[in-house]
């Protein structure tokens, strides 16, 4: 008995595969006098293999183009990346490492990062590393990384756990972390500008009142010394200089208010 696969084309012109297996059929004499050949249409299991070939290749392929895809990301990012263990010990760093912060690959593998965040911050990371170790997700945390130079820059980071490793990526954010400040800055000597400039205008106003106040009381004091003066202007000049006075108090109530809301 022999078997074999083939194709060959129909009638219609398409191309079927079979599978032929070919025996004889012996005589009674016991010498074969015919041949049994058996065909099994196999063209639908060989499209099948076809496509599953492909289709392999085509997932190779896809994840070939996403792994360089991966690499390539991993080296021009200029965001930090990072995988390391759940105590701290970096496994991996990307190039963007070595622009932010100055430190080679060589310098950060199998060190303790903790030993570059700043020593204010080390306290709030150690309790997002108890959140990730607890498989927790960290989608927005800042610290601050010791530069090469000494200085250090404010690391914005987003991080999550597998079952070994932290991943997590970094963007530096110093240049808007020291705009943000300037901008306080400005924001406050504006204010204290303004607020300089109301007082301004109120002791300018306070002054005018309390000089007209003033001339009121002084006419009044000289006219109370005329010699010849009468009773009855001498009540209403005093009145006067009372009620002046009044006002002088009630003005001077209004200052002490303003400058407790100062």
């Amino acid at each position: 008995n022999a078997s074999f696969m083939g194709s060959a084309q129909t009638m219609a012109g398409t191309v079927k595969w079979w599978h032929v297996q070919v025996g004889p059929i012996f005589g009674k004499d016991g010498k074969p006098e015919k041949i049994l050949c058996v065909s099994r249409d196999m063209t639908q299991l060989r499209n099948a293999e076809e496509a599953l070939r492909t289709l392999n290749e085509t997932l190779e392929q896809r994840v070939v183009e996403r792994t360089q895809d991966r690499d390539r990301i991993w080296r021009l990012s200029t965001d930090l990346m990072l995988v390391a263990q759940f105590d701290g010990i970096i496994s991996a760093v990307n190039p963007a490492w070595t622009q932010a912060l100055g430190w080679s690959e060589e310098q950060l593998l199998d060190s303790q990062f903790l030993g570059l965040v700043h020593p204010d911050d080390v306290k709030i990371t150690l309790a997002a590393m108890g959140g990730l170790e607890n498989g927790q997700n960290i989608p927005h945390f800042k610290n601050r990384y010791r530069h090469r130079d000494g200085s250090y820059r404010t690391i914005s980071w987003t991080a999550v756990p597998d079952k070994q490793f932290i991943h997590a990526v970094g963007r530096d954010i110093q240049a808007e972390e020291e705009a943000n400040e300037a901008l306080r800055l400005s924001r406050d000597a504006l204010h204290q500008a303004q607020k300089l400039e109301a007082i301004g205008q109120l002791t300018g106003g306070v002054a005018h009142d309390f000089n007209n106040l003033l001339t009121v009381i002084r006419s009044c004091s000289d006219l109370l010394k005329s010699a010849n003066l009468e009773e009855q202007r001498r009540v209403k000049y005093v009145e006067a200089i009372s009620s002046t006075v009044d006002r002088a108090a009630r003005l001077t109530g209004q200052l002490l208010a303003f400058a407790r809301r100062q």
